[in-house]
């Protein structure tokens, strides 16, 4: 589903505080897989989900989307796969207060136009 090609991200290039959080990284993911991301903190895991993602451009290097590149792609459409692809949850919850995960969870769906049961996995609503 995804594939990531020699991706390298760094941050302020050329500067005295250059920081290389990637070095030709290439990883494939497939649909439906569990990819674990283990390594020490500062390590790039946060860097490269966010470049999978379409969240962050590498420096350098290709993703391939389901087969298409999507390394280039203008900010609106890399805005709509997002929306239709991609779940975030971030390491610091970022949870809209008064309302239940499941529904934080879900509203960055809301946009799309699907209707909330059909969302809903059978008993993710526990009364």
């Amino acid at each position: 589903m995804i594939r990531s090609c020699d991706i390298s991200k760094v941050f302020n290039a050329g500067k005295p505080n250059e920081f290389r959080a990637l070095n030709r990284v290439s990883v494939d993911i497939s649909l439906r897989d569990v990819t674990v991301l283990k390594g020490p903190s500062g390590s790039g895991k946060t860097t490269l989900l966010g470049i999978l993602g379409c969240m962050a451009r590498p420096t350098t290097g290709r993703i391939f989307l389901a087969e298409r590149e999507i390394t280039s792609l203008p900010e609106r459409f890399l805005t709509d796969i997002r929306l239709k692809t991609f779940g975030f949850i971030f390491q610091q919850f970022n949870l809209i207060k008064g309302i239940t995960a499941l529904d934080n969870v879900m509203l960055p769906a809301f946009p799309t136009g699907e209707k909330h049961a059909s969302l809903e996995t059978p008993g993710s609503r526990h009364p």
